[in-house]
């Protein structure tokens, strides 16, 4: 469908904007592309039924992410909320701008926004769905990166807080990941307590 397409180049020219890079492959690419293309990957892989309005979410679940930085935000609980509620507010204007000038309709383009903002999770299979994918994403590219820069109290809990948005058959995947001896350990000690 080639207005699917035209979106998903849409997002990407946003995406390609981070102005954070890495290296993959040899190649120096947008942190905020690796990611979706990880994210998406994953999600095709664990819902390949998934919907236009899901695959839409997916492509666009952190876009514009660098904008709203963390340290602009107090170091606290209360900070780190107003940060993710900033963020959200961000990602969401952007989609919603994206989608609307593809000309998708109002009903698409609110579930989308609706997809991204991680409403009703547990209640909407397709918000799970992609919540199950965020985490998994995180747990194979993100957590041992993570726990360079945490101890290892924070970490398992902050594993705990993971495990405890995905699904049960999300859960499982994760024995099928390739994930270092360090990660593996954490895992097993969060899964533990």
């Amino acid at each position: 469908m080639l207005k699917f397409t035209k979106t998903i180049e849409d997002f990407y020219l946003v995406h390609d904007q981070d102005p954070n890079r890495m290296v993959v492959d040899g190649k120096e690419l947008a942190q905020e592309s690796v990611y979706t293309q990880r994210l998406v990957a994953i999600l095709s892989d664990y819902a390949p039924q998934a919907s236009i309005e899901l695959l839409l979410a997916a492509h666009c679940q952190h876009i514009r992410r660098w904008q709203v930085n963390r340290s602009d935000f107090p170091m606290d609980k209360p900070g780190y909320y107003q940060w993710r509620r900033a963020e959200a507010v961000n990602q969401s204007e952007a989609a919603r701008q994206i989608l609307e000038s593809r000309g998708w309709d109002a009903g698409l383009v609110d579930t989308v926004i609706e997809l991204i903002s991680k409403k009703n999770i547990k209640a909407r299979e397709e918000a799970q769905q992609l919540e199950d994918a965020v985490c998994l994403n995180f747990i194979q590219y993100y957590l041992d990166e993570f726990a360079d820069k945490h101890d290892e109290d924070k970490m398992v809990d902050i594993i705990r807080k993971t495990i405890s948005k995905m699904s049960a058959r999300a859960i499982g995947k994760v024995s099928e990941l390739a994930l270092s001896q360090r990660v593996l350990a954490l895992i097993g000690k969060a899964s533990a307590t």
